[in-house]
């Protein structure tokens, strides 16, 4: 028995604010979609989005104002990042993109005695396959290999923010 995926209603359209935004105003949060005949929707997703490529998101930027953008990949399109990759290669003046490991090295160097890791689990609404939490740990550990910075993580910055005795 197939099931069916639930579309999304397409982008409204956009109203230019009547006070501009500050030079160079950043939308840190946002997706590209598609065209889903260049860059096809993942098979297991739980929604499928209209087509929201590039150009798209720029003219939005463009109407509101905004200079700058952050894209996040989208879960329809599953672990394939063609999309979101093909849109940062176009407009790397004016887009940069989340993929995980940047951000975390860029989180670790800024302030290693502020994190703390967390693997999810039970993993509530995972689309597609199920993490494995022990690959996830290895991850963090290739991402993260300074010993003493592993230490802070896992066992001195938990420890002084939940008041486990060190």
């Amino acid at each position: 028995m197939s099931q069916m995926i639930p579309a999304c209603l397409p982008p409204r359209e956009v109203t230019r604010p009547k006070l501009p935004p500050p030079a160079d105003a950043c939308d840190t949060h946002a997706h590209v979609f598609g065209p889903a005949a260049r860059f096809p929707y993942a098979e297991d997703r739980s929604y499928t989005p209209p087509d929201a490529p590039l150009e798209k998101y720029l003219g939005m930027l463009d109407a509101i104002g905004f200079a700058r953008g952050v894209l996040v990949q989208g879960s329809a399109h599953g672990r394939d990042n063609s999309a979101m990759l093909d849109a940062l290669a176009q407009r790397p003046d004016r887009l940069r993109g989340v993929d995980a490991r940047p951000f975390h090295e860029a989180l670790v160097a800024a302030n290693s005695e502020r994190l703390v890791w967390g693997g999810d689990w039970l993993h509530p609404r995972v689309e597609g396959e199920m993490p494995d939490a022990g690959h996830l740990f290895e991850l963090f550990q290739a991402w993260t290999p300074e010993a003493a910075t592993q230490h802070r993580i896992l066992v001195s910055n938990p420890a002084k923010l939940y008041g486990f005795p060190n």
